[in-house]
């Protein structure tokens, strides 16, 4: 299973432009935070990007409605019962992400088992969004995995909150993205 991703565009299309614009206005009603990490603690070296919080009920149960039909035709069959608010991130130039997993301890139904990402626009430079199969820090050489369906505006890609990933530093221009995840109990 280590491996899957789902892509929006076919049973789920990919969002429109319309759509996306419409997202990525939201950045000028909504507080803007710095990028935080596991910790709630802000470290530049890890994630430098700003990120809109959006908690938009019929948004989130529109997005939730994708990320189980991608559940569904992945076969993961994860036990899922929610979705965190969603994130609008805005990545400028020298702004980045390191690899990261989603995935952390909660309480109760919020475990973070699925995660999504959609790029909004396409004007920027760098900004990759890539994968690790397996952990960056291991000793035996890492599998970096580019994403180029992620360079399509509005593909969605859904993946397991635990696989490795990140964003590489935006060389010019400025990336928006969707970012959200799908909660349950933690996996037995």
């Amino acid at each position: 299973m280590y491996g899957q991703v789902w892509y929006s565009g076919t049973t789920v299309p990919d969002m429109n432009e319309e759509f996306r614009r419409a997202i990525m206005q939201l950045a000028g009603n909504l507080q803007r935070e710095g990028g935080r990490i596991d910790n709630g603690k802000k470290d530049d070296q890890i994630r430098s990007n700003s990120i809109y919080p959006i908690d938009s009920p019929a948004f989130k149960s529109l997005v939730l409605g994708w990320v189980e039909q991608a559940n569904d035709e992945k076969e993961w069959d994860f036990d899922i019962t929610g979705i965190q608010n969603l994130q609008l991130s805005e990545y400028t130039e020298g702004q980045k992400y390191s690899w990261h997993i989603d995935m952390r301890d909660a309480v109760d139904e919020n475990f973070r088992k699925l995660s999504f990402n959609v790029v909004l626009n396409d004007t920027y430079e760098g900004g990759d969004f890539q994968f690790s199969w397996g952990s960056p820090s291991a000793s035996y050489r890492r599998r970096v995995i580019a994403v180029p369906q992620l360079r399509i505006p509005g593909r969605m890609a859904v993946f397991p909150s635990y696989y490795y990933h990140r964003v590489t530093p935006v060389t010019s221009g400025t990336r928006y993205s969707l970012t959200g995840w799908v909660t349950g109990p933690s996996f037995r």
